[in-house]
């Protein structure tokens, strides 16, 4: 016997984070956040991740910035 998985909404973490990916790489799609299943937004955050990459923060790219001239001698 099969069973149903019930179909939950999307967390308010993954809705944030979706928005977060699609501002950040410019992404400009109309998703009904509201309509949007756990399943489908964590399928959406792995495609622009495998397509685009994740976000980077300032601080993450000061830091590499510094290791790549330290290393270089800039």
């Amino acid at each position: 016997m099969c069973k149903i998985k019930k179909i939950q909404p999307a967390t308010a973490k993954q809705i944030k984070y979706l928005k977060d990916l699609m501002a950040y790489h410019g992404i400009e799609e109309q998703i009904e956040y509201d309509k949007l299943s756990k399943n489908e937004a964590s399928k959406k955050i792995d495609k622009i991740l495998s397509e685009k990459g994740r976000i980077f923060s300032r601080t993450f790219l000061t830091v590499m910035v510094y290791f790549v001239k330290e290393k270089v001698g800039y």
